[in-house]
């Protein structure tokens, strides 16, 4: 499950990458939603990834991150902050 969110400002700044390994990937936690609904507003574009837990391997985290940064790469998204 991902959520990407983009920029309200003219400017956009970045992408916030959010990975979160979650048991219920439809429940995120307060502050990860807060910071993905209104960081658009302030020219950051959000890109959020719910890992369910059962999914989650040594492998997972490191496979999920690379393909995420690759699909942003091709579209032109180079400034990443991952949280």
């Amino acid at each position: 499950l991902a959520f990407y969110k983009i920029t309200e400002a003219r400017e956009t700044k970045g992408v916030l990458v959010m990975l979160h390994a979650s048991e219920k990937p439809e429940r995120w936690p307060a502050a990860l939603e807060l910071l993905r609904r209104h960081l658009p507003l302030f020219g950051w574009e959000t890109f959020a990834l719910a890992i369910p837990s059962e999914r989650i391997t040594d492998k997972t985290t490191p496979e999920v991150l690379d393909a995420a940064i690759a699909h942003l790469q091709q579209n032109g998204k180079y400034n990443l902050v991952l949280l």
